[in-house]
């Protein structure tokens, strides 16, 4: 079976989403500061902070492209990626427990531990290294769900989104209703986006290549989006908490995944020198999502120091891409001292057998 060519445009995606879900965690320098500035800057945050809520989203499409068509037996999910991803995130989440437990002083229990690693995310961020797991565990049977879509199952997918996680919270908000008591559990973030991904580039690919498809598919995810900016800035003044609409979000995201496919499809085809950047930039983000507190804390005085004289928004910018650069650092040298040992292995196997 001939590979199937790397689809750069979803590397960039991936790269962008990124850079959103760092910007999301900036506090009071970023994604907070709508809350004391006014104006074009108040807004400016504002917009910023509802268009990074896509971010998850987005990484479960790109996932859902990239992985539900694959064929791979029971097996093989399960040690190539279930085990593997849940190695990585125990790993991760047992050393910032030690440390957790140095920095304050106090002893690591087995109890407290394995509680900590049974029932908790122990970092608020790692919520998403989480479902992604949980993503994983499902992969054979979301797999033989894509098999079965048509273009006809895939917009009555699109429908049931459209209607009941956009169309009835708003219409809940308008009437004052409680939520609708019918769930469709179809329409879980972890289902129904990888769902999305898959059919944008197998089943309704060649409707996406067309432009009055694509622009009502840009139109929608517009409304969409101002949808959620009226009500949410509307209870921001009215000094409500801030809700988080699903319904909106889930169409920005797919307006934004089919923009991106779009602009930056030829990446990679023309340019070998992007290819390689770009490749480099996507292998960091597992990196960026293990280590993303640290890394924005050892880059922020890039913020300090620049924030006065450029502004917060470049300020951030650059905050953020020195935090990225790290991790595309980090990764590297990694990478590099793997590589390294696995090559010193298969050697002295290859001796041991000469």
């Amino acid at each position: 079976m001939k590979k199937e060519a790397r689809k750069y445009y979803l590397d960039i995606l991936k790269v962008i989403s990124i850079f959103c879900v760092m910007y999301v965690h900036t506090g009071n320098d970023g994604m907070h500061i709508y809350e004391t500035t006014e104006g074009l800057s108040h807004y400016a945050s504002f917009f910023l902070r509802e268009y990074a809520h896509t971010c998850s989203y987005m990484f479960f499409m790109i996932t859902g492209a990239l992985l539900l068509k694959k064929e791979e037996d029971l097996k093989t999910v399960l040690l190539k990626r279930v085990l593997k991803y849940g190695v990585i995130i125990l790993l991760a989440e047992t050393t910032r427990l030690i440390y957790y437990n140095i920095a304050s002083g106090t002893k690591l229990s087995f109890k407290g531990w394995f509680s900590a690693i049974y029932s908790t995310n122990v970092l608020e961020q790692y919520w998403f290294l989480h479902a992604y797991l949980a993503f994983l565990i499902m992969l054979p049977f979301l797999r033989m769900i894509a098999k079965g879509v048509s273009k006809q199952t895939a917009l009555y997918l699109l429908v049931l989104l459209t209607i009941f996680e956009f169309g009835c919270s708003y219409f809940e908000i308008l009437m004052d209703l409680s939520r609708i008591s019918i769930s469709v559990p179809l329409l879980t973030d972890i289902i129904i986006l990888p769902l999305l991904g898959y059919c944008a580039e197998y089943v309704l690919s060649d409707w996406l290549e067309k432009f009055s498809v694509r622009a009502v598919v840009y139109v929608a995810a517009i409304l969409a989006f101002a949808a959620d900016l009226l009500y949410t800035h509307k209870m921001y003044l009215a000094g409500n908490i801030i809700p988080e609409m699903n319904g909106s979000y889930f169409i920005m995201t797919i307006g934004l995944y089919v923009l991106g496919r779009k602009l930056f499809m030829n990446v990679g085809k023309k340019h070998r020198l992007d290819e390689r950047k770009v490749r480099i930039l996507s292998s960091a983000t597992l990196c960026v999502l293990l280590l993303e507190p640290e890394l924005r804390e050892f880059t922020h005085i890039v913020y300090e120091i620049s924030a006065p004289y450029l502004g917060w928004l470049v300020a951030v910018l650059l905050w953020l891409a020195a935090a990225y650069f790290m991790a595309v650092v980090i990764n590297l040298l990694y990478r590099i001292f793997t590589e390294a040992i696995l090559k010193t292995i298969g050697q002295k196997k290859k001796h041991e057998k000469a």
